[in-house]
């Protein structure tokens, strides 16, 4: 009996003794931060992926007493202080959020550090000279995606016409009423028509010489601000090389267009909606609008 009893007496004290380290256990941060001065901070709750807007930022992470002693640079107290800015690098689960690891898009555009993605490791990289205006007033940065739009003057002659399509056609095709009567001095009918098509869509910059991308918010300092208007001051050079990204085909259109007419790039980002059907502006002679009706 005496056994039984010790054996049931030691149970309950194991079990006791497992009790009182649990809670022991879970105290020990409390007991940790007492006499220490905290402050309230953001930790990520799970991993933070390269590219997370600071919109989704609420979900991903939670408020936690540090100490000060613990703190990392840039800390960050309040999310609000993240708004209109993306992670720069994965932020692993359990470390505190720093302003140094996020920013916003047009400081990434300056920061000069674009790796070439897989996608566009086997595409022709063509560079072309471009004036400061066709080329965004140099405002233009490795990983911009952007609209090419090429402008010709065509001459056509020797029997050939442009119909509402934009496809060059053989004058023999028109009733004979509707064909031009002028021709030019070697005495062949010829037409000269202005064209500028949106020719293609979201090519990848991946490089640019020349350009300048300006500083997305004011300085914070007086030395700060005398470097910034500096810096403005020189802006960009008046002709920019801008390499771009693109299949052989494209790339010969490109070319053609900088030998044989004019370039200008529009800033396009992936998110943009590209055009349903291929619009050209033509500008025509007045004597060759019934070509065209």
């Amino acid at each position: 009996m005496r056994r039984v009893i010790a054996a049931v007496l030691a149970i309950v004290l194991a079990a006791l003794g497992i009790v009182l380290v649990l809670r022991y256990a879970q105290n020990a941060d409390q007991r940790a931060l007492e006499g220490m001065e905290t402050r309230r901070v953001f930790v990520a709750t799970e991993p933070i992926p390269e590219g997370t807007p600071a919109g989704e930022l609420a979900g991903l992470t939670e408020a936690r007493q540090v100490p000060e002693a613990y703190l990392i640079g840039g800390v960050i107290t309040d999310l609000d202080d993240l708004e209109g800015e993306v992670a720069l690098a994965e932020v692993p689960e359990g470390e505190q959020l720093s302003a140094t690891r996020f920013a916003t898009p047009d400081e990434i555009r300056g920061r000069d550090d674009f790796e070439l993605p897989e996608e566009a490791q086997d595409l022709h990289q063509i560079t072309v000279p471009l004036g400061t205006a066709r080329s965004l007033g140099g405002d233009i940065a490795p990983g911009d995606t952007v609209g090419v739009f090429m402008s010709f003057d065509a001459e056509f002659q020797q029997g050939l016409y442009v119909d509402a399509d934009g496809e060059v056609r053989w004058l023999e095709d028109l009733p004979q009423e509707a064909r031009p009567e002028t021709t030019d001095e070697s005495g062949t009918e010829s037409l000269n028509i202005a064209l500028t098509q949106l020719a293609l869509e979201k090519v990848l910059v991946t490089r640019v010489q020349g350009g300048y991308v300006p500083a997305p918010a004011p300085a914070s300092t007086e030395a700060e601000e005398d470097a910034g208007a500096a810096e403005e001051e020189a802006g960009p050079e008046d002709e920019i090389l801008v390499t771009m990204a693109l299949s052989g085909g494209d790339a010969e259109r490109l070319v053609y267009a900088m030998e044989f007419g004019t370039v200008w790039l529009s800033y396009e980002p992936e998110t943009a909606e590209e055009d349903d059907t291929d619009v050209k502006v033509v500008q025509l002679p007045e004597r060759a609008g019934g070509l065209l009706q």
